[in-house]
């Protein structure tokens, strides 16, 4: 997602393998909510504020540089933190309708 309330941080990671490494790479992203939301897998909605998204891709093994996204976790908090499993589309739509677009 590129909306006007998202910013991206990369980072970059080594995972060790059992006879290779393998490097992942991870993707912060923050996002703003101006309203209430609720994306799959919450109970109940959340409050409004500004939430880290990490994105966790594995190069594929190709003769180029590409990746796969692997992972996409939204951290919220609210008395605990969580970590909650995403989808891109999800996270577009959530965005959309806070924005009143959607």
């Amino acid at each position: 997602p590129n909306p006007a309330n998202a910013h991206a941080i990369w980072r970059l990671c080594v995972v060790p393998a059992s006879y290779h490494v393998m490097t992942a790479r991870t993707r912060v992203m923050m996002v703003t909510f101006r309203n209430s939301f609720r994306l799959p897998g919450m109970e109940r909605e959340h409050a409004p504020g500004v939430f880290e998204v990490h994105i966790t891709e594995e190069p594929l093994n190709l003769m180029w540089e590409a990746y796969h996204r692997t992972m996409m976790l939204m951290l919220t908090t609210g008395g605990m933190t969580e970590a909650i499993k995403l989808t891109p589309e999800d996270l577009e739509a959530a965005l959309a309708r806070d924005s009143g677009d959607g």
